[in-house]
């Protein structure tokens, strides 16, 4: 079986970006580069030069977990240079990767163009030609669902989840994140029925923190029900293994789910030691605003029940603060905000694209209209040739005829 030249493309890619994961450090990030670009096309060392920027940018991103000039340069190089290229996998890829980036940090706006330019392409390319397809797919589902596309979301997930195998953690993951999709969409029986299925995977293949997720996923189902004892006891065990597995993030979100339970219920002492755990985290984290603010405006509400001037005071200042951040980055308002100018944007891209179609199919019409007429003015000369021609056979048959009438009288 030959192997064709994009494959091979492919794989290259593929293996290299597998090489420079691994690297510790700027250093050793140029040495595996270096190392890489001996014998390959000029093409592929171009190739490899983007990379370099893009990893760059995030042994930066690491280095100051947070989003920081030096690794928004970077990546935003990295897709410009790729842009210039033929080479649509790769373009996928760092489109998404970029995106992320800033996803990551609830730069949702900032994310969208990358991300519409890799959905675009992405719903054009087959998925056997992605590169780390799975993680690509998921990454893109993961945004378009922050965003409210939920039908993408899911088209996304599934794409990917056709690319895995039972026996593959990445299977639980899709499977969670479809269930969250039906759950945001308020769609309780399928959400559960995914959460069972991812649930069930986690288990089969030892995934602890993932299984920690899906019980966190499968409270909020509970808590949409009423279902207070089951949503806390899922919630508990969610922390408890979370906490085990060393996933802070994790922890935080459980947490506020419960802290939110707790005053739903109006269990006081309970959601305040909840959300104060919720809130010193998230206030230890510049991308954690949304969730800081979540916890502040539950705790506000208890100081007011409390009557605590102080801590209303407080709190009342911590919001207003949180609220101008978040109002422009992660929240309702700019979500949606972003969602309409996806819309717009998908909408303006069909509309191109038929327009492209309706020129296309006009183009061909005038074509087929044009070799129409040359065919018919063909099949006129050569109708009037074969005319002149038969005349002149005539005028020939009858001066031979002629001819041989006078020579038969002269005999």
């Amino acid at each position: 079986m030959r192997v064709s030249a994009q494959d091979h493309n492919a794989l290259f890619l593929t293996e290299s970006i597998h090489v420079l994961q691994k690297a510790t450090s700027e250093n050793s990030l140029k040495a595996s580069v270096k190392s890489i670009s001996k014998n390959v096309s000029s093409k592929q060392q171009q190739e490899l030069y983007i990379l370099q920027k893009l990893f760059l940018g995030t042994k930066y991103q690491e280095e100051a977990d947070s989003i920081n000039a030096k690794s928004s340069q970077l990546y935003q190089e990295a897709a410009t240079l790729a842009s210039n290229s033929k080479n649509i996998p790769l373009q996928i890829w760092i489109y998404t990767q970029t995106g992320f980036y800033f996803y990551t940090y609830n730069q949702y706006e900032t994310a969208l163009p990358f991300f519409l330019k890799s959905s675009r392409l992405l719903d054009s390319t087959p998925d056997i030609d992605l590169i780390e397809g799975i993680e690509i797919l998921k990454r893109n589902a993961y945004f378009f669902g922050t965003i409210l596309e939920h039908e993408k979301s899911i088209q996304y997930l599934n794409r990917a989840l056709n690319l895995t195998t039972p026996y593959s953690k990445d299977h639980a993951t899709l499977l969670n994140g479809i269930g969250n999709c039906y759950l945001e969409t308020n769609q309780l029986h399928k959400a559960e029925s995914y959460q069972i299925k991812s649930k069930n995977s986690a288990l089969k293949n030892t995934d602890t923190l993932r299984y920690a997720k899906v019980l966190g996923d499968l409270a909020r189902i509970s808590i949409k029900r009423k279902n207070w004892a089951k949503a806390e006891d899922l919630l508990l065990e969610d922390i408890s293994l979370s906490e085990q597995a060393g996933n802070d993030r994790n922890t935080m979100f459980a947490r506020l789910q419960l802290g939110k339970m707790y005053w739903e219920k109006a269990e006081i002492n309970k959601a305040y030691n909840t959300l104060t755990k919720v809130l010193q985290y998230a206030g230890s984290k510049s991308y954690l605003k949304g969730f800081e603010y979540d916890a502040a405006e539950l705790l506000l509400l208890i100081a007011i029940h409390r009557n605590d001037a102080a801590e209303e005071l407080f709190l009342r200042r911590s919001l207003d603060t949180l609220g101008k951040i978040v109002k422009h980055t992660e929240g309702e308002e700019a979500i949606s905000k972003i969602s309409l100018k996806t819309q717009k944007e998908n909408l303006l891209w069909e509309l191109e694209a038929e327009k492209a179609k309706v020129e296309k199919a006009s183009l061909v019409r005038l074509m087929w209209i044009i070799i129409s007429i040359l065919l018919l003015a063909g099949v006129i000369l050569i109708y009037l040739h074969n005319k002149r021609r038969l005349k002149l056979q005539n005028s020939e048959f009858e001066r031979k005829l002629l001819v041989f009438q006078y020579e038969k009288i002269q005999s």
